[in-house]
């Protein structure tokens, strides 16, 4: 039929009361369905009860159903079926396409399929005598369903007990009832796409918490291992440390022995001997106690205020006399008594430790005289801290790569490579700065970090 026929046939029925009665009632149900909050949302089982109802009121017929492709496409079978006398929803039939091959041929060229006299339709004539004649079918109304070009199943629109002419706006409303069921599944498959991309979105946050977490657990792990590399470092100075004040008690101890024996005793002499015993064990009472502090892991701590000067005195009592054997010099200026961090303790004498190992290691076979000197003072709201050594400076192409972990530039067994990495975001986590001072022509180290945290 030309388009002009078409047309005018189309033109001709809607001068028909009934027709147009039709064409309401299916525009309205039509209408309905876009309204759907189930077709919408891909909700296959409700959906296609809602349109097999729509497909039975808006042609006027007995029996409404889906049929849809198997994987191998050698196959439909019903995924539900309405039946107007009863009200009731079935599924579970199944055609094959050996038996029907003329059908299924037609399946995929047409955009429907009406057969008026379905027995004597060629594209329905292998259904006459096993399908139509035991369910009294007379005509049928087939519209092919298909998503993203391709057919993957059909409306059956049944008329029982009589045949049925179907009009064009027939034919067009099973067309639409066929795009309905395209549009389920269409929102069936987003809406699986929504969900396996949710799934994914959720084991990527997973993921992505158990990495962090694993990072946050091996950023720990690798700071307690360089705070222990630092610890072994100076374990020889340690010794002296302890050792040179346990020998001075040893000594002070033997002179009071002496007077004693001798019956020498002079209350001046035993009180000077005592409080010298009483300072010394003071002092290494207060090593003890700071390299407790030195290797615990205090990085949940909160931030508190500390004495700066006292910070940088309890770390130099670890390497006193370690720096003293080996003839380097410590020189530390005059820091305001006043001057107050707000910090965690603990972190600031272990990157001032590294930074002072580090001095040690660089200059310790130094030809000339060895020193270091530390220097801290207040500029504006920051406190900033120095330490420079009597090295010539690091050379430009080492300077780039000093911060970066695992770079060392000490001989195997000598260094971690983690010492001023670590150090470095030690200060980071203060909202400091951790810098190579390059404009000083020894080395010099710089740390600026605010007043408050």
């Amino acid at each position: 039929m030309s388009n002009s026929a078409k047309i005018l046939s189309i033109t001709n029925q809607f001068a028909n009361p009934q027709v147009s009665e039709d064409l309401i009632l299916q525009s309205r149900l039509l209408l309905n369905l876009t309204k759907s909050e189930a077709i919408d949302q891909g909700e296959v089982e409700e959906s296609l009860r809602i349109i097999t109802e729509a497909a039975a009121a808006g042609l006027d017929i007995e029996r409404a159903s889906v049929w849809l492709y198997n994987s191998d496409r050698n196959a439909i079978h019903c995924v539900d079926l309405f039946e107007k006398a009863s009200g009731l929803h079935t599924s579970g039939l199944e055609l094959k396409a050996a038996d029907f091959p003329v059908y299924f041929k037609y399946l995929g060229e047409e955009r429907t399929l009406p057969a008026h006299d379905a027995h004597n339709d060629p594209a329905f004539s292998e259904f006459s005598v096993v399908y139509f004649k035991p369910l009294n079918i007379f005509s049928l109304l087939d519209a092919p369903i298909r998503k993203n070009g391709i057919t993957i199943g059909v409306v059956c629109c049944e008329k029982i007990g009589q045949l049925r002419k179907w009009s064009l706006t027939d034919e067009s409303y099973a067309g639409s009832i066929a795009d309905f069921v395209s549009r389920v599944f269409v929102a069936k498959d987003r809406a699986t796409a929504q969900q396996s991309l949710q799934k994914m979105n959720e084991n990527l946050e997973k993921l992505v918490e158990e990495r962090t977490q694993q990072l946050e657990s091996q950023r720990a792990s690798i700071i307690q291992t360089a705070k222990m590399a630092s610890l072994g470092e100076m374990a020889g100075g340690i010794a002296h440390e302890i050792n040179t004040p346990l020998a001075v008690i040893q000594l002070m101890a033997g002179q009071l022995t002496t007077l004693v024996n001798d019956g020498e005793l002079d209350l001046s002499t035993v009180k000077k001997l005592a409080t010298n015993i009483e300072t010394t064990t003071v002092r290494i009472g207060k090593i003890i106690t700071s390299l407790r502090a030195f290797g615990r892991d205090v990085s949940d701590d909160p931030f508190q205020k500390n004495n700066l000067k006292d910070i940088v005195a309890d770390t130099l009592s670890f390497c006193d006399q370690r720096f003293h054997f080996s003839d380097v010099q410590i020189e530390v200026s005059e820091i305001p008594a006043g001057l107050e961090l707000e910090c965690r303790s603990v972190q600031i004498q272990q990157v001032i430790l590294n930074l002072l190992n580090n001095a040690f290691d660089a200059i310790s076979n130094h030809p000339n005289k060895k020193w270091i000197c530390i220097k801290a003072w207040q500029d504006q709201q920051n406190i900033v801290l120095t330490v420079t050594d009597s090295g010539q400076g690091i050379p430009e192409v080492v300077r780039e790569k000093i911060m970066q972990p695992f770079f060392t530039t000490k001989e195997i067994g000598k260094g971690t490579g983690l010492g001023l990495s670590v150090a470095s975001g030690l200060i980071r986590s203060h909202r400091g700065t951790l810098s190579l001072d390059t404009t000083c022509p020894n080395t010099c180290f710089k740390i600026i970090m605010p007043l408050k945290q």
